[in-house]
Protein backbone atom coordinates (compact mmCIF):
# COMPACT_ATOMS: atom_id res chain seq x y z
CA UNK A 1 0.00 0.00 0.00
CA UNK A 2 2.85 2.40 0.73
CA UNK A 3 4.24 1.89 -2.78
CA UNK A 4 0.79 2.62 -4.17
CA UNK A 5 0.64 5.92 -2.28
CA UNK A 6 4.05 6.83 -3.70
CA UNK A 7 2.81 6.06 -7.23
CA UNK A 8 -0.38 8.06 -6.64
CA UNK A 9 1.70 10.97 -5.34
CA UNK A 10 3.84 10.99 -8.49
CA UNK A 11 0.75 10.83 -10.69
CA UNK A 12 -0.96 13.57 -8.72
CA UNK A 13 2.13 15.81 -9.02
CA UNK A 14 2.09 15.29 -12.79
CA UNK A 15 -1.67 15.91 -13.01
CA UNK A 16 -1.30 19.09 -10.96
CA UNK A 17 1.38 20.44 -13.32
CA UNK A 18 -0.74 19.67 -16.38
CA UNK A 19 -3.90 21.12 -14.83
CA UNK A 20 -2.11 24.35 -13.87
CA UNK A 21 -0.63 24.70 -17.38
CA UNK A 22 -4.06 24.25 -18.92
CA UNK A 23 -5.51 26.92 -16.62
CA UNK A 24 -2.92 29.60 -17.40
CA UNK A 25 -4.50 32.88 -18.46
CA UNK A 26 -8.04 31.86 -17.47
CA UNK A 27 -8.89 33.08 -13.94
CA UNK A 28 -12.13 31.09 -13.72
CA UNK A 29 -10.45 27.89 -14.83
CA UNK A 30 -7.51 28.57 -12.50
CA UNK A 31 -9.88 28.87 -9.52
CA UNK A 32 -11.63 25.61 -10.44
CA UNK A 33 -8.23 23.96 -10.89
CA UNK A 34 -7.10 25.15 -7.46
CA UNK A 35 -10.25 23.69 -5.89
CA UNK A 36 -9.77 20.37 -7.70
CA UNK A 37 -6.11 20.16 -6.69
CA UNK A 38 -6.99 20.90 -3.06
CA UNK A 39 -9.50 18.02 -3.16
CA UNK A 40 -6.90 15.72 -4.73
CA UNK A 41 -4.41 16.61 -1.99
CA UNK A 42 -6.99 16.00 0.77
CA UNK A 43 -7.79 12.57 -0.69
CA UNK A 44 -4.10 11.70 -0.98
CA UNK A 45 -3.48 12.78 2.62
CA UNK A 46 -6.40 10.64 3.75
CA UNK A 47 -5.05 7.64 1.81
CA UNK A 48 -1.61 8.16 3.33
CA UNK A 49 -3.11 8.23 6.83
CA UNK A 50 -5.02 5.02 6.10
CA UNK A 51 -1.81 3.31 4.98
CA UNK A 52 -0.06 4.37 8.18
CA UNK A 53 -2.99 3.15 10.32
CA UNK A 54 -1.72 -0.21 11.51
CA UNK A 55 -4.58 -0.70 13.96
CA UNK A 56 -6.75 -2.25 11.25
CA UNK A 57 -5.44 -4.81 8.80
CA UNK A 58 -8.38 -4.39 6.41
CA UNK A 59 -8.94 -0.69 5.92
CA UNK A 60 -12.01 -0.04 3.77
CA UNK A 61 -11.32 3.68 4.10
CA UNK A 62 -8.16 3.16 2.03
CA UNK A 63 -10.14 1.48 -0.76
CA UNK A 64 -12.77 4.20 -0.75
CA UNK A 65 -10.29 7.09 -0.64
CA UNK A 66 -8.02 5.76 -3.36
CA UNK A 67 -10.95 4.95 -5.63
CA UNK A 68 -12.25 8.51 -5.10
CA UNK A 69 -8.81 9.90 -5.89
CA UNK A 70 -8.46 7.82 -9.05
CA UNK A 71 -11.92 8.91 -10.16
CA UNK A 72 -11.13 12.58 -9.40
CA UNK A 73 -8.00 12.27 -11.55
CA UNK A 74 -10.15 10.76 -14.35
CA UNK A 75 -8.38 7.45 -13.85
CA UNK A 76 -9.50 3.96 -13.05
CA UNK A 77 -8.69 1.29 -10.53
CA UNK A 78 -9.27 -2.41 -10.16
CA UNK A 79 -9.48 -4.82 -7.28
CA UNK A 80 -8.94 -8.47 -8.06
CA UNK A 81 -8.71 -11.74 -6.26
CA UNK A 82 -7.54 -15.10 -7.54
CA UNK A 83 -10.79 -16.27 -9.12
CA UNK A 84 -12.59 -12.95 -9.52
CA UNK A 85 -15.27 -13.72 -7.02
CA UNK A 86 -15.07 -12.97 -3.30
CA UNK A 87 -13.05 -9.79 -2.73
CA UNK A 88 -13.71 -8.62 -6.25
CA UNK A 89 -17.45 -9.04 -5.81
CA UNK A 90 -17.41 -7.30 -2.46
CA UNK A 91 -15.46 -4.37 -3.90
CA UNK A 92 -17.62 -4.11 -7.00
CA UNK A 93 -20.88 -4.11 -5.07
CA UNK A 94 -19.48 -1.46 -2.72
CA UNK A 95 -18.52 0.71 -5.71
CA UNK A 96 -21.92 0.14 -7.33
CA UNK A 97 -23.63 1.21 -4.12
CA UNK A 98 -21.49 4.34 -3.88
CA UNK A 99 -22.29 5.22 -7.50
CA UNK A 100 -26.01 4.79 -6.88
CA UNK A 101 -25.80 6.95 -3.77
CA UNK A 102 -23.91 9.67 -5.64
CA UNK A 103 -26.06 9.75 -8.78
CA UNK A 104 -29.50 8.69 -7.60
CA UNK A 105 -29.42 9.88 -3.98
CA UNK A 106 -29.93 6.38 -2.57
CA UNK A 107 -30.62 6.77 1.13
CA UNK A 108 -30.08 3.37 2.75
CA UNK A 109 -26.67 2.49 1.31
CA UNK A 110 -26.05 -0.45 3.63
CA UNK A 111 -29.29 -2.12 2.60
CA UNK A 112 -28.63 -1.52 -1.09
CA UNK A 113 -25.15 -2.99 -0.75
CA UNK A 114 -26.50 -6.08 1.00
CA UNK A 115 -29.17 -6.52 -1.68
CA UNK A 116 -26.62 -6.20 -4.47
CA UNK A 117 -24.42 -8.78 -2.78
CA UNK A 118 -27.31 -11.15 -2.28
CA UNK A 119 -29.10 -10.74 -5.64
CA UNK A 120 -26.81 -8.72 -7.92
CA UNK A 121 -25.02 -9.61 -11.13
CA UNK A 122 -21.80 -10.55 -9.32
CA UNK A 123 -23.55 -13.79 -8.36
CA UNK A 124 -23.65 -14.66 -12.08
CA UNK A 125 -19.88 -14.04 -12.20
CA UNK A 126 -19.42 -16.41 -9.27
CA UNK A 127 -21.40 -19.07 -11.06
CA UNK A 128 -19.34 -18.66 -14.23
CA UNK A 129 -16.02 -18.81 -12.34
CA UNK A 130 -16.73 -21.50 -9.76
CA UNK A 131 -19.93 -23.33 -10.76
CA UNK A 132 -21.45 -22.04 -7.51
CA UNK A 133 -23.40 -18.88 -6.85
CA UNK A 134 -22.13 -18.48 -3.28
CA UNK A 135 -19.20 -16.56 -1.92
CA UNK A 136 -16.48 -18.79 -0.48
CA UNK A 137 -15.51 -17.06 2.76
CA UNK A 138 -14.49 -19.18 5.72
CA UNK A 139 -15.27 -18.20 9.31
CA UNK A 140 -11.95 -16.43 9.84
CA UNK A 141 -12.38 -14.39 6.65
CA UNK A 142 -15.94 -13.47 7.57
CA UNK A 143 -14.79 -12.21 10.95
CA UNK A 144 -12.21 -9.95 9.29
CA UNK A 145 -14.56 -8.46 6.70
CA UNK A 146 -15.14 -4.76 7.25
CA UNK A 147 -18.56 -3.58 8.20
CA UNK A 148 -20.25 -1.59 5.43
Amino acid sequence: NAAGVVALTRHLDWAERVARELALGDPARAAATDAAIARWRRLLASASEAVLDTATQKNVHLLLTTSDLCRALVGSHCICCKSGKDRTSMAVTLEQTRALAATLAVVDEKRVCKLLRRHGVRRVNLLANTDQDKYAFNAVQVSSLPRV
